[in-house]
């Protein structure tokens, strides 16, 4: 049985589409038009339960990623009137020297590290990321470290005493020869206990990947 092409009208600012073609469907990410997944062949159904799987996988992680509790924005004043704001819950990331002293911090949303070469071998960046509570009562905090194949992993989750740091996650920033790589540290507050195991997300699948889904063409009498 064969599936015609098909015409599909992407809706408006959706951030994947799923293309239908010639013995042929691909996932595509719409921000940067990446092919995250072929699958080519004959065989349909699994090759639509490979896609809508896959796709459900994207959501979840979008969905995790894009959370946003309205109370972790809260700003506090710690002082006087002239004193600027701080947020309730921050993140603070930290490059560290080989002797384990920052020597340089990050506090804003995005961070850049350079990591440079030295006679072929890459020079790993080790750092260490800290969670602030600077609300005047307990927090309860999950940090999540997600890449950009989709998985998403705990790093730290525990309660976090009023007014008070703690060092969340420790580790060395590396490229494994690539140009660059993107990771995503996401971090879940509330005032009761977190289930990250709701929200991880360890399997995942090889990005720009090519599957082959072929019933026997001469027995079935399909294309």
């Amino acid at each position: 049985r064969r599936v015609p092409n098909l015409a599909i009208h992407p809706v408006e600012n959706a951030a994947y589409r799923l293309e239908i073609g010639e013995n042929e469907l691909k996932i595509i990410r719409n921000a940067d038009q990446l092919c995250l997944r072929t699958l080519q062949g004959n065989d349909w159904e699994p090759m639509f339960k490979d896609a809508f799987e896959k796709l459900e996988m994207i959501a979840r992680w979008e969905k995790t990623i894009q959370l946003d509790n309205g109370e972790t924005k809260l700003l506090v004043k710690p002082g006087g009137i002239f004193q600027s704001l701080k947020k309730d819950v921050e993140m603070v990331l930290s490059e560290l020297d080989a002797n384990g002293k920052v020597v340089f911090q990050h506090t804003g949303n995005e961070a850049i590290i350079d990591i440079l070469q030295e006679e072929g071998r890459e020079n790993k960046v080790p750092f260490k990321l800290e969670i602030r509570n600077n609300a005047g009562k307990p927090r309860h905090c999950a940090l999540f470290f997600g890449s950009s194949n989709y998985r998403l992993i705990k790093a730290y989750n525990d309660e976090i005493p009023a007014n008070s740091t703690v060092n969340a996650m420790q580790a060395k920033f590396q490229l494994n020869n690539g140009q660059a790589e993107t990771s995503i540290l996401k971090l879940i507050v509330s005032n009761k206990p977190i289930h990250p195991e709701l929200l991880e997300q360890q399997n995942t699948f090889k990005l720009g990947e090519t599957l082959s889904f072929w019933k026997n063409r001469d027995l079935l009498g399909v294309r």
